[in-house]
């Protein structure tokens, strides 16, 4: 895109101090360490390369990507902006705020398809600022860089993880601080594994070949299940199947009904049984004692005693008479002078 070789990546920044927008003061330096080989065999960077850019210097910018990153942010500001965007307004910015700020350059991409790299193509950058602390990290320019909005690397948008002996950008691809990048499979390389993630699998490595579908046979997985300690297997066994479980509850069920129901009969074995035995009354007891107390009142209006068979008789006042239920002739004890006997017939 950006030269006749390879699809170069933009890398730009726009550094101002802080507080203000005033243009930053130093230099930025570009350190590649490794050689890039063409697939025709042509080597670029054959002894690395160092590259030390001072901000805002125009003849250190790279004219093609100075203009590619101006027409790109400035549609996007007008998109965003609609009606608002004031076109000579923003141009003039650019001119007095972003160039004498800014660095434009670019580097190739490091998933270019003509290039035969047998690392990772890093850029370490270094930034030597006037007016506070610049910062060290590494970047990769990859093709996706292409597609974003502003195209290519911000250098200003790259967030460095605190406490790093060499900071890297938290989006750099397979490098420690970033994120790992997948290769030309979608897979993500062994090498860029954490050392740490093989020993959740134990202390022996796993290779490929034990997990080709030749190696993982029937015989392998029985003998796996195989050492199950007695304990596990036991545990295992003693679970109940379904049936089993739906047994166990019907019986615990029954038994806890028939504790409740002891031995009533048939007839008041069930709730609704027992409603209708009590006339469905809720206040069973309250309405008993009501109805016992009525005919205590309506007794003593009558001057009639009761007695049980057997059981002592009660004070006979004057005028008052006596009633004695029995099933045939009481005994002597029971008579008294003035008794009323009723005797079934």
């Amino acid at each position: 895109m950006l030269n006749h070789r390879l699809d170069g990546v933009p890398v730009w920044a726009v550094l101002m101090k802080a507080p203000g927008d005033l243009p930053e003061d130093g230099t930025i330096e570009f350190v590649v360490t490794d050689r890039l080989t063409r697939v025709d065999g042509r080597v670029l960077y054959p002894a690395g390369a160092r590259v030390e850019v001072t901000i805002g210097d125009t003849t250190a910018q790279d004219a093609t990507i100075r203009s590619a990153v101006r027409a790109a942010w400035r549609a996007v500001d007008a998109a965003e902006q609609g009606d608002a965007f004031d076109g000579v307004a923003w141009d003039t910015w650019w001119d007095t705020k972003v160039v004498p700020a800014g660095v434009f350059t670019w580097f190739p991409a490091v998933d270019d398809p003509d290039v035969v790299q047998a690392g990772s193509l890093q850029v370490q950058v270094r930034e030597r600022l006037g007016s506070r602390r610049g910062r060290e990290y590494v970047i990769e320019p990859r093709l996706s860089h292409l597609d974003l909005p502003i195209p290519g690397v911000n250098l200003a948008t790259v967030e460095v993880p605190p406490e790093t002996a060499v900071p890297s950008p938290v989006y750099a691809k397979g490098i420690a601080g970033g994120v790992a990048s997948l290769d030309a499979a979608g897979k993500v390389p062994m090498d860029q594994l954490p050392p740490d993630v093989g020993g959740v699998l134990g202390d022996g490595a796993v290779s490929t070949a034990e997990l080709a579908d030749a190696a993982v046979t029937p015989a392998k997985i029985a003998a796996g299940y195989e050492l199950l300690t007695a304990t596990q297997a036991a545990k295992v066994a003693a679970l109940p199947s379904d049936a089993q479980s739906g047994a166990q509850v019907t019986a615990a069920v029954s038994a806890a009904i028939a504790t409740v129901l002891a031995t009533a009969p048939a007839t008041l074995d069930t709730l609704n049984e027992l409603a209708t035995a009590l006339g469905n009354d809720p206040a069973f007891a309250a309405t008993m004692a009501a109805e016992l107390a009525a005919r205590a009142s309506k007794a003593d209006a009558l001057g009639v005693r009761f007695k049980t068979s057997g059981g002592a008789w009660p004070p006979r006042p004057a005028g008052y008479v006596r009633v004695l239920s029995v099933g045939a002739d009481p005994s002597p004890e029971d008579q008294d002078p003035g008794d009323l006997r009723m005797i079934p017939a």
